[in-house]
């Protein structure tokens, strides 16, 4: 007489009307086995999340490392986690995943702009910027990840 099973089906509850009580046996093991399996979804979303950050780094241009070490993984709270890049460290990091389209750069407290062009320094009070196009860093890391998830969840719930 295991899992559900009818308990006394004459019994009567409050105002005389028939009951069916029911007995749950083995809930415990039940339990257990919820518990293991929430700890595998936490552990299996952890290890997308920190793939997803290891790609990006490898996809990241690097200049001057600040976009690199923007790069982060941040738990929001129960099973939840995002990979963020830029902030205060790299605002510019919108510009460079999803590249930018032609404009015109002005000196704001300057006469001119200065930058450089092929080793030579370059004075102009006008530039017509091309656009940038766009590195996808974090798509691209998303889409690797993705592609191995099937490899990375079998080998934790091995």
């Amino acid at each position: 007489n295991r899992g559900l099973w009818p308990q006394n089906k004459n019994a009567r509850g409050s105002g005389g009307k028939p009951v069916i009580r029911v007995k749950v046996y083995g809930i415990e093991k039940l339990v257990k086995r919820l518990d293991a399996l929430t700890q595998a979804q936490e552990r299996i979303l952890s290890r997308l999340a920190h793939e997803t950050w290891g790609h990006a780094r490898d996809f990241v241009p690097i200049r001057t490392g600040r976009l690199l070490r923007s790069i982060r993984v941040e738990r929001l709270g129960g099973m939840r986690y995002a990979v963020a890049m830029g902030g205060r460290t790299a605002p510019y990091a919108p510009y460079v995943e999803y590249g930018t389209r032609p404009h015109i750069i002005r000196p704001r407290r300057a006469l001119a702009l200065r930058f450089e062009v092929r080793g030579q320094i370059v004075f102009a009070k006008v530039v017509h910027h091309p656009g940038t196009r766009p590195q996808y860093i974090m798509r691209r890391a998303l889409e690797r990840t993705l592609s191995e998830a099937e490899y990375i969840i079998a080998k934790i719930l091995s």
